[in-house]
């Protein structure tokens, strides 16, 4: 997606208050300029080069000099309650985009990529994008309006005035490709320093426990040391630009100072208009040296926004073509062969085997050997190498519904911030029946009420997570279940409680992926086929 357009689309949202904002500012900006007019206009009252009212024109000049600040308030309100807005949506949007990634496509780049986004580039976007565009707004207004008032002193001033914003137009073009490839350097090596940072805190107890913090603090300063190194880089190349303008309009100040006094030399313009030409011009020149600021902030916001809308814009590839399954019938794996792509050998080659029948399946093998990387391929997480896999003699890649057709149980578990209720039914409408139920059978008994199933989620033991974990993926309505490794840590009771509940699930394909020997009746058991070698891991 083009990047101004995305941003655009945000201010779009909002035109009243943005042309109201604009209102705001052009009145304020032309106070600035009234305020000086009546400044030297005063001064030729006062000096008797003029004739008028002294205590009206003082008057004015009072009413302007109070009008600028609540002019300029109720811009800056205005525009920081249309940044908040915007805020709130590319927010809103980053998140949208995240949910709209199949899991493959999440799997492809690791959680600091898109925290990375949502936290420090969003952030970073409100200083680089908004207050660039706040600035931009006024010196705009500034000098649009400043170009009228000089035209009515002194209309020979324009030509000068028009010189001063060359170098700060030209300057960020000469080295805005620069500006750009540094912040999207430091957007790389922020998102590095992110997720070894991720890393770190997964594992700190391991860390702390061997005692090897010093070695992972070093670690750690020099992937920090590589932010720093390529964000004083972007500094420096703005720095560069801004003060290089600085220089170039104090010259300019000093001709334009020369000419207008030539101007009062000759007697083309009262001293009044030479102050009030003067104040203007000032106005203007104080002003433009942050033009390139703000430009070259803009350009480096670029980067923010195609790193940003790279996933707020995110849309899965649409295919073609495909067929819904309504009901799962047979699941084939036929002569399939997988390696990791850094592993030597193949974890298994040429691994076939059916599941035709419901109820439960036991997937079982030595640690390591490639059971779980099975579901991974069963979902689509991980292409395989040879072979193929079908369901209802469809292969995987040809199903358009997928993704509705199996649930997973993880080792891991996760809960949301809600009720307990809608923890289990993943917030979908069910019957607090059908959960209590499944609840007791699973041995949840002191949980098996409506009190506590509407109550927010608690603290659980080890055991009553699994169990929970359990009852959430047997309540989903999907035609295959997998569940990894659902007795692991499980004393002998709550294995008990477990194996009645499989036993009741009857209704669908489970594929329980373990090490562990199951006391219930199988469907089939598939085991010890794994003939490659390698070391198992997630994909």
């Amino acid at each position: 997606m083009n990047t101004d357009t995305g941003i655009f689309s945000q201010w779009k949202r909002y035109p009243w208050r943005m042309l109201a904002a604009l209102l705001f500012i052009f009145l304020s900006e032309s106070l600035k300029h009234i305020f000086e007019v009546l400044k030297g206009e005063l001064i030729n009252l006062i000096g008797g080069a003029t004739q008028g009212n002294l205590f009206h024109t003082a008057l004015l000049l009072v009413l302007s000099m109070a009008g600028i600040p609540l002019l300029f308030y109720l811009y800056t309100r205005l525009f920081y309650t249309i940044q908040a807005l915007c805020m709130r949506d590319l927010r809103q949007s980053v998140f949208e985009g995240i949910l709209r990634h199949s899991y493959p496509a999440f799997l492809k780049h690791n959680e600091g990529h898109y925290s990375n986004a949502y936290i420090n580039e969003i952030n970073a976007l409100e200083t680089a994008y908004f207050s660039s565009v706040y600035g931009l707004l006024q010196i705009v207004a500034a000098v649009s309006t400043a170009m009228y008032f000089l035209y009515r002193i002194a209309p020979q001033i324009i030509p000068f005035s028009i010189a001063a914003l060359i170098p700060a137009l030209l300057l960020p073009k000469c080295t805005g490709k620069r500006v750009v490839a540094d912040e999207k350097a430091a957007i790389a090596a922020n998102e590095a320093n992110i997720a070894r940072l991720n890393e770190y805190l997964d594992g700190i107890e391991t860390i702390l426990n061997f005692g090897q913090a010093a070695h992972f603090l070093k670690k750690f300063g020099w992937s920090t040391h590589a932010y720093f190194q390529k964000r004083v880089r972007w500094f420096a190349a703005m720095s560069a630009s801004f003060r290089s303008t600085e220089i170039l309009l104090s010259l300019y100040n000093i001709v334009c100072i020369l000419i207008v006094a030539q101007f009062v030399a000759k007697g083309s313009l009262h001293v009044g208009g030479y102050i009030a030409a003067l104040g203007i011009m000032n106005n203007i020149s104080s002003q433009i040296p942050y033009t390139t600021y703000y430009l070259q902030q803009l350009k480096s916001a670029r980067a923010k926004l195609d790193y940003i809308h790279s996933i707020a814009d995110y849309a899965e590839p649409v295919r073609e073509g495909g067929t819904a399954i309504k009901a799962v019938e047979e699941i084939r794996f036929d002569q399939v062969s997988f390696r990791y792509p850094d592993a030597q050998q193949p974890l298994f080659e040429d691994l076939s085997f059916d599941i035709k029948s419901k109820g439960v399946t036991l997937i079982s093998g030595q640690s390591g050997s490639g059971k779980t990387t099975l579901s991974s391929l069963l979902l689509r997480y991980c292409p395989v190498e040879a072979g193929s896999i079908r369901i209802n003699d469809i292969p995987l890649e040809d199903i358009s519904n997928l993704n509705s057709l199996i649930s997973i149980m993880r080792q891991e578990s996760v809960f949301f911030d809600a009720s307990l209720k809608e923890n289990l039914s993943m917030f979908r409408d069910m019957p607090d029946e059908r959960i209590l139920s499944l609840m007791k059978v699973l041995g949840l008994d002191k949980y098996a009420s409506k009190k506590a199933l509407h109550a927010p989620v608690g603290s659980y033991s080890d055991g009553e997570s699994k169990r929970m974990m359990l009852a959430r993926a047997l309540l989903c309505d999907k035609d295959i279940t997998i569940l990894d490794e659902p007795l692991a840590n499980l004393d002998a009771e709550s294995i008990q409680y477990v194996e009645n509940a499989l036993r009741e699930a009857a209704d669908k394909i489970i594929l329980v992926i373990s090490h562990q020997e199951l006391n219930i009746p199988l469907a089939q058991q598939i085991h010890n086929f794994f003939a490659g070698g390698g070391k198992a891991a997630a994909c």
